[in-house]
């Protein structure tokens, strides 16, 4: 099957990469600059030659600058608006422009994240509502971009990401260094849940995702079974040998990173509804699992 990736250079982007061409898939990456990656593992086109190249069985599109990297600033806020909707809208308009000629359509995967449900509740599957909030606002205007690309595409997923767990980038990469010190801990009351994946789960079942056509529409890119912080940091304790006794007080961390203190604050227990009933099977089910996996 010959894919097209935007946002394929990411933290998730390479991961699926390396896994779809060790399945014999011909991946190629679209990006706004292609000069940026003269050593990447595979082709890299610019958005305006999308038209001159063979057109793909898919699609997929993880473009968009990292929700947690920085605090949410005005600037901030507009780079993770603009580096998710530009790209996006140039995907289904090349999509459309693909359903006027003669080739077959393409199955299009759209990123998106459970920031869309906005924060708090309990068992979120893929049919519960938005919320509300700045995260949950970014989420439901990609999603409606990447809807208009629905009459275009054999088939359209949008894949609702939780945290990711993948050892030297992500949200682990920042927590490694304090905990291997000793100086890691809960955050808050520890009672918050986080709706959390492997990385190699969350590639699995985006390869899942294109070779079973079981369903269409959004799926939770989430693990079975969500997590407390205290449990997480328990688990995360356990794998790298290290002690966790200092808890992260709330305060420092709202005033350092502002509205962007929420993701550590207020859960969200998602369901990954639609994975489990179209029959995959994840492998990493338990954070402690994947935790030892990992490390």
């Amino acid at each position: 099957m010959k894919i097209y990736i935007a946002g394929g250079s990411g933290f998730i982007g390479s991961a699926l990469t390396r896994v779809l061409c060790d399945l014999g898939h011909t991946v190629t990456w679209i990006s706004r600059d292609k000069t940026k990656y003269p050593d990447a593992p595979v082709s890299v086109i610019n958005y305006d030659e999308l038209t001159t190249f063979k057109v793909p069985e898919a699609v997929i599109n993880l473009a968009g600058a990292g929700i947690a990297d920085r605090p949410w600033t005005d600037s901030r806020r507009q780079t993770l608006i603009d580096s998710r909707i530009q790209p996006t809208e140039k995907l289904v308009k090349w999509l459309h422009d693909l359903s006027f000629s003669r080739h077959p359509k393409p199955i299009f995967l759209s990123g998106s994240a459970i920031g869309f449900y906005g924060t708090g509740g309990t068992g979120l599957t893929e049919e519960a509502l938005g919320g509300t909030g700045f995260d949950a606002t970014l989420c439901q205007r990609w999603e409606e971009v990447a809807r208009r690309a629905k009459p275009a595409v054999s088939r359209f997923h949008l894949l609702r990401t939780g945290v990711v767990l993948g050892q030297g980038e992500g949200m682990l990469a920042r927590l490694e260094l304090p905990f291997k010190l000793c100086l890691g801990g809960r955050i808050g009351s520890g009672a918050q849940v986080m709706s959390w994946i492997s990385l190699s789960d969350w590639v699995r079942a985006a390869v899942f995702i294109l070779e079973n056509p079981c369903t269409s529409g959004p799926v939770n890119m989430t693990a079975p079974h969500s997590v407390t912080n205290r449990h997480f940091t328990e688990a995360l304790s356990d794998a790298l040998n290290r002690p966790a006794v200092i808890p992260m007080p709330s305060f420092p961390v709202r005033n350092l990173l502002g509205d962007m203190s929420k993701l550590l604050f207020e859960g969200q227990d998602v369901v990954p509804s639609v994975l489990l009933e179209c029959g995959f099977v994840f492998k990493f089910e338990r954070i402690e699992e994947a935790l030892a996996d990992i490390y």
